[in-house]
């Protein structure tokens, strides 16, 4: 479509543009819904009130915007002649429990449906929620000291996100981000201490939730790998299994699929399609438009602060 957007550089082609190719709907992207935020502002930028959610599903109403489940998205993608009212599309990354406890009562209420995106590796409790660990490993501490030999002053919340942030960037130039591989690159010495991590999501309540017909349990592969740096037996590894167990859980088949940290490159969006996913989102946000790729679905994060 990069001819069409060629036309938007002149105002008359600029509403032929429009025309031809409108805008859809929004895809919002969330992560966590919970009473108080983090004091770590990255952390924070995943989290939103039940005040704010509530909020929000009033503003869209308000404008007379269709709720929709992904299955219903795709469609509204691809029925150019019996569009009607622009769609929102409320989904979730990770599978945390507050999605259960917090999220689903306002849900219910207004009867909204929604998708979440789930780590199995996360349900199964074989992961390791590092960012999480790695903030509480922060707050209990005024400094903190790296296995080969550097300190941080952690002493005040301009420090401790300071210091947040610069670990945290180094992290994730790893694939995965083992307990062990943590404790290796901070120092031992704080891996004596009990650390918090989240609540996640277990089967149970996963059937909990699909059981409101409000919920679409989507996929976001096995172990939140960046699938851009794995290798491709791996990518088919992380794509087909996490499919596999889902569907073996639940009984409903996956089709809609998320890329961790947002990362893909065409060998990783071809690899989503040939494991039989239907639709994959990134994170980049914006309106959709009608030719929108559907394993290139955009998806705006919503953020309270």
């Amino acid at each position: 479509m990069n001819y069409l957007k060629s036309l938007k550089q002149f105002k008359l082609l600029d509403q032929v543009y429009n025309w031809v190719n409108p805008f859809r709907g929004t895809i919002l992207m969330l992560h966590r819904v919970v009473p108080e935020q983090s004091n770590i502002i990255d952390n924070r930028l995943l989290e939103i009130t039940p005040e704010f959610l509530e909020k929000t599903i009033v503003k869209y109403k308000n404008k007379g915007c269709e709720f929709v489940n992904l299955d219903r998205m795709l469609e509204m993608q691809k029925d150019f002649f019996h569009f009607t009212h622009p769609y929102v599309c409320f989904t979730f990354d990770d599978g945390y429990r507050d999605n259960l406890s917090n999220a689903l009562p306002v849900f219910k209420k207004y009867q909204i449906p929604f998708a979440i995106y789930i780590t199995t590796d996360f349900i199964d409790q074989k992961s390791f929620l590092w960012w999480y660990v790695l903030e509480d490993v922060i707050q209990q501490n005024e400094e903190l000291s790296l296995s080969n030999g550097i300190t941080y002053r952690c002493q005040n919340p301009m420090e401790k996100n300071e210091t947040y942030n610069l670990i945290k960037k180094e992290l994730q130039k790893k694939s995965i981000v083992s307990e062990k591989l943590f404790y290796q690159y901070l120092d031992t010495q704080y891996r004596s201490k009990k650390y918090k991590q989240p609540d996640m999501l277990d089967w149970k309540d996963i059937e909990i939730l699909l059981d409101t017909n409000l919920c679409t349990i989507a996929s976001h592969g096995v172990s939140h790998s960046s699938l851009t740096i794995v290798s491709d037996e791996l990518l088919n590894y992380e794509l087909c299994e996490s499919k596999k167990i889902i569907e073996a859980k639940t009984g409903t088949l996956v089709k809609h699929f998320a890329y961790p940290y947002g990362n893909m490159n065409k060998e990783v969006v071809a690899a989503v399609k040939k494991a039989g996913y239907l639709s994959a989102v990134k994170i980049d946000g914006g309106m959709q438009r009608k030719f929108q790729n559907s394993y290139l679905l955009k998806r705006s994060w919503l953020q309270e602060s």
